[in-house]
Order: structure tokens, then C-alpha cells, then sequence
């Protein structure tokens, strides 16, 4: 691929879709839209980007292996391929089609499934009652033997365009008050070996490192943000939140999870549960 045509694309990248421009060999750089995740909080930015060229010094596994900070991310992968400036203005929601849904006959692990289509790309997504049934079910990666607290949503996104997809388990939980997410992922197709992977922060602080019983370190930073909530009469208020955040690499699988107004030994407690690889 020419090198200027990565620099235009990269020029003229929002945070949803990529230009059309840069399609060579691994077709499409992709970015996995989900409007229906209820990780929304969480404002987690995933980029999939073609390396510029085979000569690239940025090659793969030593490089994803890695956590760095820009202004406004947390991020992994190819250094050149995240933009503060992608996050710092909002982009119009993409459009939603439904086109089909259907209800558990009591046979399957999933409770309903739907199918819905975001410009280019289209979204199977499955609704579970736990974790650890939307694991087996789908074949992901089971990173807690039992999820602290109370899971309140459990939900399976197959994400899929041309040749590109992704599988993402979303999850919703209550943990002595205060809710925490998680995010599971793995992409397929044409994905780069220095694959970019960002979470995004508005106001980024207090970067920590903190290492579980299990031995992994896991990087946290906290976001003050103002969060919008709907009182009684359906009126939109907005409360303000310290939203902890923290990256999870396990091989080809990538994640974070997110932690609302949490102690930080609550954090850790849950932290401690994670089993992957080191």
C-alpha cells in the first residue's frame, strides 16, 4: 500500500468508519461499531489499521503486549495509528436497521437474539442470563470462574463486513453499589498484526499500576465525567462520576473494564478474579 494513501486515510478517520480509499489486500481497515452495547460509559474506541508496508518496525506481538497513554486514551499497538484528535469531537450516530429478532425456545443458552445493520456493517447480537453461559455458548475465553456481584446484562455481538469480524461479550454488573463493566473481543478476517486498540478518556488521571493475586498487571487511570441520568419524571440530569478504567491482552483476545464511583479495594477485589495468561 502507497504511504500516502494510509497518511489521507488516517487524515480523514472519525471515530466509526474508515475512508474507502484504503482497501489493498486486507480489504478494509475496520472499526466495529456496537450502538447496542451497554458499554456506552465506558466510551471504548476499538481500531483495527493496516501497517504501512511490510518494513513497518512495529510487528505484532512485542508491540501488543505493551499499554501507553496519549492525552486521551489508553492504548495498544501501533503508536501511529491513534489520534487524540479523533476523540475530542463527537460524531453523529450511524443509523440502525432492524431486520429480524427471535425468542429462546428454551433449548438454546440465549434468551433472544436479534440481527441489526450499521451502514456496512451488520451486528448478530444474543442476550444470556449469565457470563459464563454466553462463553460456552460462542467459544470465547472464560476470564472469571464467577463474576463478583450481581450481573445485571449479558450480551454476544458478532460484528461482521466483508471479510472483517469481530466477537465481543458485554457485561453489566453490581458490586457493593456500584457498577462495573466488562468487555471481552476477539476480531478475525483482515486485521493487522499491529492492530491499534484504544479506550478512550475525557479527562484522564491518577495512572496507576496495580498487580493481582494471580500475578497480572493490569494499568488503571480514572475519568471525572458527568454522567447523564433520567429522575422520576423522565428529566435528564447529570451527575458527576469517577470512572476507573483498566485494559485486558490476553493473546489475540483484548478487553477492558470499567468501574463506576468504585473503592478501590472493590476494584482490586474484582481484579484478583481474573485469570488469563500472563
Amino acid at each position: 500500500m502507497k504511504k500516502e494513501l494510509v497518511e489521507e486515510a488516517l487524515t480523514n478517520i472519525d471515530d466509526r468508519y474508515i475512508e474507502e480509499a484504503l482497501t489493498y489486500k486486507k480489504s478494509k481497515i475496520i472499526n466495529f461499531p456496537r450502538t447496542t452495547s451497554k458499554l456506552v460509559k465506558a466510551a471504548t474506541v476499538t481500531l483495527a489499521v493496516l501497517a504501512v508496508g511490510s518494513a513497518t518496525v512495529y510487528a505484532g506481538a512485542e508491540v501488543l503486549k505493551k499499554i501507553f497513554y496519549t492525552e486521551h486514551t489508553m492504548s495498544t499497538g501501533n503508536p501511529d495509528y491513534v489520534r487524540d484528535e479523533w476523540f475530542e469531537t463527537e460524531t453523529p450516530e450511524p443509523e440502525v436497521e432492524q431486520i429480524g429478532g427471535e425468542i429462546s425456545d428454551g433449548t438454546e443458552k440465549w434468551i433472544t437474539k436479534s440481527t441489526e445493520i450499521l451502514g456496512s456493517y451488520t451486528n448478530d447480537i444474543y442476550i444470556y442470563s449469565t457470563y459464563e453461559d454466553a462463553v460456552a455458548d460462542k467459544g470465547m475465553k472464560l476470564w472469571f470462574d464467577t463474576l463478583p456481584g450481581e450481573v445485571t446484562d449479558v450480551t454476544y455481538t458478532y460484528a461482521y463486513c466483508d471479510n472483517d469480524y469481530a466477537k465481543f461479550i458485554d457485561v453489566v454488573a453490581e458490586y457493593n453499589g456500584s457498577e462495573y463493566y466488562l468487555t471481552e473481543e476477539i476480531w478475525g478476517g483482515n486485521v493487522a498484526d499491529d492492530v491499534g486498540y484504544s479506550l478512550q478518556f475525557e479527562n484522564k488521571q491518577n495512572e496507576r499500576v496495580y498487580t493481582n493475586a494471580n500475578g497480572i498487571v493490569f494499568n488503571i487511570a480514572d475519568d471525572v465525567v458527568q454522567d447523564e441520568q433520567f429522575d422520576e419524571n423522565g428529566e435528564s440530569v447529570y451527575v458527576t462520576r469517577v470512572r476507573s478504567t483498566t485494559m485486558i491482552l490476553d493473546g489475540d483476545y483484548y478487553g477492558n473494564m470499567v468501574f463506576d464511583d468504585m473503592s478501590e479495594d472493590d476494584i482490586h477485589y474484582i481484579l484478583d478474579q481474573i485469570k488469563i495468561g500472563k
